[in-house]
């Protein structure tokens, strides 16, 4: 799949309308949980398989693996192998250190820490420069090829997407956003979690992407 917008750093926004995800609707659904660092992730009845330097997305059975679909970042593509990194065995601590260094200084420019994908989007997560504010959320829509990377929505809402819906995301929010969903929510829904705290349970929102709902 050919997302070389990657490599112009375009990073474009998505619309999203939100409410608030009830309880059991949360529970009644537990494929797709990825987009935190995973290296497995579930869609319809396959098992997907990537790592964070391979762009290679492999198909899970028993006993093989198979490459299901690849990213093409056009430039942006690289091999660890160019610095002696194997990604089959570990060379222990030190090796671990010089991945750290590289991964810090830009030397290995980004980190695919995980994939999804739903019926409409391919999707992955991307860290440049080894800290969160680097985190690129990657869209390929399967309808017409088109591909979307963006750090925040419009609304300037950062992503942290816990599961992967065909027409929604559900994102788990921190307390320090809660306050940019006010005018996206409801009176009454976004009462529920305006004086959320820190050690509180996770706050979920349900978030619809404009026209799909």
């Amino acid at each position: 799949m050919d997302a070389s917008c990657l490599g112009r750093y375009v990073w474009h926004k998505l619309d999203f309308r939100a409410h608030i995800a009830q309880r059991e609707e949360i529970l009644a659904r537990d494929r797709n949980l990825s987009m935190f660092y995973k290296p497995f992730y579930r869609y319809k009845e396959e098992v997907y398989f990537s790592r964070v330097f391979n762009r290679s997305v492999y198909t899970v059975a028993k006993d093989s693996m198979r490459v299901a679909y690849e990213w093409d970042f056009g430039k942006d593509n690289y091999k660890v192998q160019e610095w002696g990194i194997d990604e089959q065995h570990s060379k222990g601590n030190q090796e671990n250190q010089e991945i750290l260094q590289r991964l810090k200084n830009g030397t290995i420019p980004y980190v695919i820490a995980a994939n999804a994908q739903s019926d409409s989007f391919y999707c992955a997560k991307l860290v440049f420069g080894f800290t969160p504010q680097g985190t690129r959320h990657l869209f390929y829509r399967k309808s017409d090829g088109r591909a979307f990377v963006f750090d925040v929505a419009t609304e300037d809402i950062s992503l942290k997407p816990v599961y992967f819906g065909d027409n929604y995301l559900l994102l788990e929010v921190s307390v320090a956003d809660i306050p940019k969903y006010k005018p996206l929510l409801p009176a009454e829904e976004y009462a529920k979690i305006a004086n959320a705290e820190d050690d509180a349970n996770p706050v979920l929102i349900k978030c619809y992407y404009k026209g799909n709902r």
